[in-house]
């Protein structure tokens, strides 16, 4: 894949995780500019939470139309849903209307997730498509923390002007259009290997798929609950707000070391080293009532994750056929979102009768669980190599 085509790709994949980072500080001041209306705590939530609603009842539908249709006119489509309705913030006087707008700005998202996983696992296979998804989880996870601040900023002059940052869409849809010939570029080598040893595994797919979404289910717990928690062991916000964080930046350091381990470690490895950090983090945030505990914990749990989703997009981009990258790439991004519906949902059922630490002492069992299934399958290739080769 050509540099220049590469580079806005990770660009553009970087996107989405403006979602919720822009607008998170200029919360509490949208709530009082619509202080009037009925219910304007489940409101204003429902602004940060309804793209997450979209990407999880579209992403599978848009991974078919881009296998349908093309990687480079959904990719269009979608930056500009993406610049056209993320903007509208700015003037909405309705919180309705600003939460239908956020619905279609959702959409934009999951057609740019989708499509670009889509593009890099056209162009790339097996430890150099893991090597790019590192980068790119890696990269966004850097936008992460300059997005947050730059919200911050802005929303010390108004809770309206950090949409205004969703224009960035623009220009690299523009750039976009500028790159069509590299984006149209025909990848022969990887059809034909696709023909050949990407036929039969769907079962395997749909094996990773429900581990992307536990894992996620178990990660979405700690922006939910995790200050709760936190706040039962009287810790203030401003701490509460580091150890959320550090989370997010041990996942984008992790993922990052993913890109650059290269061929030094196998996906399956990788996945394995993930699963077996979220389970000894979560068994310690089970029994944790210090500082220290808590600090390891979050890294734990961070490093965890920045490992696990990029191996698992890889593995399904690697043994997916070509024609059929989008749509399970798709039903790969809707899967992992509805885990993070689902988790304050079956979080607040453990919690009517047990306490935080036995929440997450069971996330410690179910990370363990696969753990030990990821371990099983590592050792049953590492047994069949011999007799394979």
């Amino acid at each position: 894949m050509h540099k220049r085509a590469l580079t806005l790709t990770l660009l553009c994949a970087s996107l989405p995780v403006m979602m919720a980072a822009l607008l998170s500080p200029g919360l509490p001041a949208l709530q009082q500019e619509f202080a009037g209306e009925a219910e304007i705590q489940l409101l204003s939530k429902l602004v940060i939470m309804t793209p997450a609603l979209a990407i999880a009842t579209s992403a599978g539908l848009i991974g078919i139309m881009v296998d349908r249709w093309g990687r480079f006119p959904i990719l269009i489509v979608a930056l500009i849903l993406f610049g056209l309705f993320g903007v509208q913030g700015y003037w909405c006087e309705d919180i309705y209307a600003l939460i239908v707008t956020r619905f279609f700005f959702g959409l934009g998202v999951a057609g740019i997730m989708t499509t670009t996983s889509t593009i890099l696992a056209d162009h790339y296979d097996g430890l150099p498509l893991r090597r790019m998804l590192g980068l790119q989880a890696g990269l966004m996870g850097l936008w992460g923390i300059a997005f947050q601040v730059a919200g911050g900023f802005l929303a010390e002059t108004s809770w309206r002007s950090p949409f205004l940052l969703y224009a960035i869409a623009f220009p690299l849809a523009f750039a976009v259009i500028l790159e069509r010939s590299m984006y149209s570029e025909k990848v022969e080598a990887g059809r034909q290997a696709s023909a050949e040893k990407k036929a039969n595994h769907h079962l395997l797919i749909l094996t990773l798929v429900l581990l992307s979404s536990t894992v996620m289910t178990l990660f979405a717990l700690l922006p939910v609950q995790g200050p709760l928690f936190f706040h039962s062991l009287h810790f203030s916000p401003k701490r509460t707000a580091f150890l959320i964080s550090t989370q997010t930046a041990a996942s984008c350091s992790a993922s990052l070391v993913l890109a650059l381990w290269r061929r030094h470690v196998p996906s399956t490895v990788a996945l394995l080293i993930g699963l077996v950090s979220l389970t000894c983090a979560f068994g310690l945030l089970g029994i944790a009532d210090r500082w220290r505990d808590l600090v390891f914990s979050m890294v734990g749990i961070g490093a965890g994750v920045g490992l696990v989703i990029p191996c698992v997009s890889a593995l399904i981009g690697t043994l997916t056929p070509q024609g059929q990258k989008g749509k399970f790439l798709g039903i790969l991004l809707t899967a992992n979102y509805v885990g993070q519906f689902v988790s304050p949902i079956w979080s607040q059922m453990v919690l009517q009768d047990h306490d935080n630490h036995d929440l997450f002492q069971l996330c410690c069992v179910l990370a363990g669980a696969l753990a030990f299934l990821v371990l099983m399958a590592v050792l049953f290739t590492l047994e069949r190599r011999p007799r394979e080769s």
